[in-house]
């Protein structure tokens, strides 16, 4: 299951969450959601349309587990660029 949610990964001045890429590639389509039989999501009487066009079933979760990866390592590197290095703590007069 794709936990925590996205938006709670997310920190720093600047978020952004990307909407238009879902329909590029089909739906994602958490994978506590997704449906290879009966009975279907939602109380649909036969199979949905988002398993037909989606990339599969690893799609959602795979894509999640990749974002938190990468907004882990943009973390880590921010705040490395944020602490002054040695040098700038060299040049100040204290």
């Amino acid at each position: 299951v794709e936990v925590p949610p996205l938006r709670e990964a997310i920190s720093g001045k600047i978020n952004l969450m990307v909407n238009l890429a879902n329909d590029a590639i089909g739906y994602i389509i958490p994978k506590s959601e997704w449906d290879n039989e009966a009975p279907w999501i939602y109380g649909a009487t036969e199979e949905t349309y988002g398993e037909i066009v989606s990339l599969g079933e690893e799609t959602g979760p795979t894509l999640h587990r990749q974002l938190l990866n990468l907004f882990q390592h943009s973390h880590a590197h921010q705040r490395r660029a944020e602490r002054p290095s040695e040098q700038d703590k060299e040049e100040k007069p204290e």
